[in-house]
């Protein structure tokens, strides 16, 4: 292995007035893009995917095992989103005169009645004992 050598004076010289510029500018901003600055510079950060997915653990704890508690109401936020997302999609398909087969109503587009299922599901396990 080669003995380390210092590196060169001028490169040193360089690095310190980089330094002594950000420093500089880090100074002239305004307290919410230090606050920006602060956030971002953590978001990059292992600690914070740990403690995004403690976050995600515990909202999926509280929901299934506290149900009167909930953060989200069964059937969850996300399939209201999704069929209000597809009735739009055929909305717009429709006023632009599209007129294609993956453009029409689906049972997608429908609302899910989460009784209905667990009474369909409930009436197919008792006839599958019988």
């Amino acid at each position: 292995m080669l003995p380390l050598s210092a590196p060169p004076r001028e490169s040193v010289k360089n690095i310190d007035t980089i330094l002594m510029l950000e420093k500089r500018e880090e100074e002239k901003l305004a307290p919410h893009h230090r606050v920006f600055h602060a956030i971002g510079s953590f978001v990059g950060t292992v600690q914070f995917i740990v403690l995004q997915c403690i976050a995600v653990v515990c909202w999926i704890a509280v929901n299934g095992f506290f149900p009167d508690h909930a953060l989200d109401s069964s059937p969850f936020l996300a399939e209201r989103e999704a069929t209000r997302s597809l009735r739009i999609l055929q909305k717009i398909a429709g006023r632009l005169g599209i007129n294609d087969e993956d453009c029409r109503d689906d049972e997608l587009a429908n609302e899910t009645s989460v009784d209905q299922i667990a009474q369909d599901l409930q009436e197919r396990e008792n006839a599958e004992e019988a």
